[in-house]
């Protein structure tokens, strides 16, 4: 009796080759998508943000109590805090701003520390992180608007939160993009891996600050050495 002969390409038994996931995390590659550059750096713009949230909630509550009180960011007549702190967006939801402000970068903080350490969240965790965060570079961009087309004046410790804020806002979008932590459309998935890729994403963080900043030089250029 002859022996049966297997062949391992038509085998039945043979294992199939499964396909990749499409929620597998891709490969991390490069110093800009690694841990420690991206959530070092939202620990840092984090813990400042934090410490300016702190101070302008302090201002406030002098300002509250002394109406006249001088701060130390009441630099001239168009940046001034205080002048800020007065009008009606700054307490927008009945307290001061700089309570959100205390939220949002205590969130952060925590998530950026909590992934230095070699924490793990869900999916579904991060994708709630960017939907909040999103809100809170929203509100910044608002404020920003308001200072510099309503009230024509500005809050310089504000521009601290706003410039952290952006920051923070893509360094959590490129994490996103590298872990697919984003409910996206999978035809969405390889243009946005190659733009974060080559780095467009920080392209697009830093045009947006120079374009704040040629917002604040046209407008308000002629003020600055008076």
């Amino acid at each position: 009796m002859s022996e049966a002969v297997l062949n391992p390409d038509t085998d039945s038994d043979a294992p199939e080759s499964v396909p990749e996931s499409l929620d597998a995390a891709p490969t991390k590659q490069g110093f800009f998508l690694s841990d420690w550059w991206l959530f070092g750096s939202m620990a840092l713009c984090s813990a400042a943000a934090l410490i300016v949230s702190f101070v302008l909630s302090v201002d406030a509550w002098l300002l509250a109590k002394e109406p006249d009180t001088v701060l130390s960011c009441d630099v001239n007549s168009w940046m001034s805090c205080g002048s800020v702190a007065k009008t009606w967006q700054a307490t927008l939801v009945g307290f001061p701003n700089a309570y959100w402000g205390i939220l949002f970068e205590t969130v952060v903080l925590c998530v950026a520390i909590a992934k230095l350490m070699g924490s793990q969240f869900s999916r579904l965790f991060m994708f709630f992180l960017q939907g909040f965060y999103t809100f809170a570079i929203v509100f910044a961009l608002w404020l920003f608007y308001q200072s510099a087309f309503v009230i024509h004046i500005f809050c310089p410790l504000c521009l601290v939160i706003t410039v952290t804020t952006i920051m923070e806002w893509f360094d959590l979008f490129r994490v996103n993009i590298r872990d697919k932590g984003l409910y996206l459309p999978a035809s969405w998935r390889p243009a946005l891996e190659k733009a974060v890729s080559y780095n467009l994403d920080m392209l697009a963080a830093f045009l947006m600050l120079v374009g704040l900043a040629m917002v604040i030089v046209i407008n308000y250029g002629q003020y600055f050495f008076r």
